[in-house]
């Protein structure tokens, strides 16, 4: 006896529940963003994650969208995506992996020309495109470019300890930028962005302070100097520095305190004076020699140029009155 199979519709209802959800991106729609909210609570709370993704729910999300756009593990993209200097950067190693996996090329391959050790150590990244079997070349990248770009000179820079390694990595990330930017989504690599911080921060701070022997500008002297020092020469220059920042302290640590003045200087006097009855006057005379009016002026914190100052608001004041 041949058994009857029989099977029941689901109701409407139940269909839409038993339907795969389809989402894509994160910000695509309201059904994709709560799906993504989900997600990233999920890795937030994972211990594999890096720490700042841990309990992170809004780092996770991007990382989530970033991973979707690629379509690559979110796990991945975590674990390859950098803050340097508040700057999102991927490992070189990243970049590499998607330029190979990609599709589109061959496997990266290294062309090296130039004595190892010297300046003209040169390195270009090459694949060939697979859909017209073209040779690809990145742009090339030297030690003698790397000094010249301070990317050598950077405190603790790998350029000095791995310059094989650093050669490799830095042309992979101009291939990478060159040929596919999609895969790099606009980022940089983060040894590109560690060697250009240090020197791009101390270049703002330069812009913004009015003072031309300022200390960013002191420190951006020595890193413009340093850029093509060999790293004994480095080494020499650092003891030099130091040695001057440890006689600079030592000074300042035996000079003698000068001596805080007991009494109003005349010159505050004689402001004070006419203050009640020529209150405009001595606003003028003060705002002409750049202090702030009378009832802010605390004598006792004026330093020489502030004294200097009260003095000629003091003298204006008497001129105008005998005018």
């Amino acid at each position: 006896m041949t058994a009857i199979e029989t099977t029941e519709e689901a109701p409407p209802e139940q269909a839409r529940e038993l339907a795969p959800a389809t989402i894509g991106t994160a910000f695509s729609s309201i059904q994709a963003f709560e799906g993504a909210q989900r997600m990233a609570k999920l890795l937030a709370s994972s211990d594999l994650v890096p720490a700042q993704y841990k309990n992170n729910i809004p780092n996770s999300i991007i990382a989530l969208e970033m991973a979707q756009r690629l379509d690559m593990n979110p796990l991945m993209v975590m674990q390859n995506l950098y803050m340097v200097h508040n700057r999102p950067a991927w490992s070189s190693q990243f970049l590499i992996a998607c330029v190979n996996g990609c599709g589109r090329f061959s496997s990266l391959h290294y062309e090296l020309t130039g004595a190892e050790g010297s300046d003209d150590r040169t390195c270009i990244a090459w694949a060939y495109d697979k859909a017209n079997k073209e040779k690809l070349l990145s742009p090339p990248v030297s030690i003698r470019i790397a000094k010249a770009e301070g990317w050598y000179g950077r405190t603790g820079s790998k350029w000095q300890t791995m310059p094989e390694l650093m050669l490799r990595y830095r042309a992979a990330t101009f291939f990478a930028r060159t040929y596919a930017p999609e895969l790099t989504m606009g980022m940089a690599a983060k040894e590109e962005v560690e060697d250009i911080a240090e020197l791009h921060e101390v270049q703002a701070s330069v812009v913004n302070d009015s003072a031309p022997s300022s200390k960013a500008q002191a420190v951006l002297k020595k890193i413009q100097e340093r850029r093509m020092a060999t790293p004994a020469e480095e080494r020499e220059a650092d003891k030099a520095i130091a040695a001057q920042a440890e006689h600079e302290e030592q000074a300042k640590a035996t000079e003698p305190a000068t001596p805080k003045p007991t009494e109003p200087p005349k010159a505050y006097v004689t402001l004070s004076r006419e203050y009640d009855t020529r209150e405009k006057m001595v606003e003028e005379c003060l705002k002409e020699v750049g202090l702030p009016p009378m009832f802010e002026i605390q004598w006792q914190a004026l330093d020489a140029i502030g004294l200097a100052k009260l003095d000629r608001a003091a003298s204006k004041l008497t001129k105008k009155k005998s005018e």
